[in-house]
């Protein structure tokens, strides 16, 4: 989901086409913006798949209309000014396909603008239900997530259009609630502040 986000957009998108893990696809979608976006966005090749709505959704709207583009087995998140570190999609694959896990997410770095490294965030690694343990105290970082696709669908699982704050929280929730999840000790992504 993108809304005027030009100033990291470049480095965000090229930090998925770095991965060693090549067979995947982006689903952007220009969430009305009205700065250089939609230029950077339209100047890579056909693995980008673009969309633009003429008028401003909330985010878990947005999401949900992305999700629903998304053809992949497993859908993953990044927000336009983080980056994933270019094993994020291998490690997580690996992961999940061999524990048949439905959910996953992973330790990860906090960066400043700059891209400067602000702190380490080191998950451990475990494949246990966490529904108890998030409403204690939430630990994921959005960045981080993947989630198998099929299962998406199959559940009609989509995020809170009605919340306006961490609509994210509530789909790991609604997942986590019946499913166990795989959290990784690895550092999968850069999220910056």
């Amino acid at each position: 989901n993108c809304y005027n986000s030009d100033r990291f957009l470049k480095e965000a998108i090229d930090s998925v086409y770095a991965q060693t893990y090549q067979n995947w696809e982006i689903i952007f979608w220009d969430n009305c913006s009205t700065d250089n976006s939609a230029l950077i966005a339209k100047n890579y090749d056909e693995r980008l798949k673009y969309f633009h709505v003429e008028k401003t959704s909330p985010l878990g709207k947005a999401r949900n209309f992305a999700l629903k583009k998304a053809s992949g087995n497993y859908v993953a998140f990044l927000d336009c000014d983080d980056l994933y570190l270019p094993d994020k999609l291998m490690i997580q694959l690996n992961l999940m396909q061999s524990k048949d896990a439905v959910l996953s997410y992973g330790s990860w770095i906090k960066i400043n603008e700059n891209g400067e490294e602000i702190n380490k965030y080191l998950i451990k690694e475990t494949f246990s239900n966490k529904f108890e343990e998030f409403i204690k105290g939430y630990s994921v970082n959005f960045q981080t997530l993947m989630i198998d696709n099929n299962f998406i669908k199959k559940n009609k699982i989509s995020f809170d259009e009605n919340l306006s704050f961490s609509p994210d929280f509530n789909i790991v929730l609604k997942i986590a609630y019946d499913s166990p999840v795989l959290s990784i000790n690895k550092i999968l992504v850069k999220y910056r502040v």
